[in-house]
């Protein structure tokens, strides 16, 4: 189909040595994309760029070269005018807003994913500690009383358990 068209070898390098493009010929057409919708014989092309004006110039050479490209394929030997015309129906326009990054969405799927592994983190740490918190847990483990618990202290900081040989 004539979208695969707009994005050959011959169109993109074409228009690239037409703007000058930074980069090569293959890094530009990763930028291109044409898509025909169905049962019509327009071509739809979205260029992204980080230059939302260089992506309307090339948006817009894209089509000047592809009309330039058909008419040289499409002329008869000993003719000078070709019975298939391209033509531009909507020139390209600079968009009003980028559409990346998309800071809205970036900020949610961070929320989610910090949510997902603070969550996921928590019931991890649960299941592999050791030891009990509370003293009705190993009482029932154990099937006995508790006989003695040792209290928290909190100012002994780094070295909470006191030896005969600590100053």
């Amino acid at each position: 189909p004539i979208s695969q068209i707009v994005v050959s070898n011959k169109v993109v390098s074409a228009v690239h040595d037409q703007l000058d493009v930074p980069g090569t010929v293959k890094q530009l057409q990763s930028e291109i994309s044409a898509s025909s919708p169905q049962n019509t014989a327009l071509v739809n092309v979205t260029v992204t760029d980080t230059n939302a004006l260089r992506s309307r110039d090339i948006a817009n050479a894209l089509g000047t070269q592809l009309s330039a490209l058909v008419n040289r394929l499409e002329t008869p030997p000993g003719q000078k005018v070709s019975p298939v015309k391209v033509t531009i129906v909507e020139a390209a326009i600079i968009p009003s807003s980028p559409v990346s990054p998309n800071k809205f969405l970036d900020l949610a799927v961070g929320v989610i994913l910090g949510l997902a592994l603070g969550l996921g983190g928590a019931v991890l740490r649960e299941k592999l500690r050791g030891g009990f918190s509370e003293r009705t847990e190993a009482a029932e483990l154990a099937g006995a009383p508790v006989l003695a618990t040792l209290p928290d202290q909190p100012r002994l900081g780094d070295r909470p358990l006191v030896v005969a040989e600590d100053s």
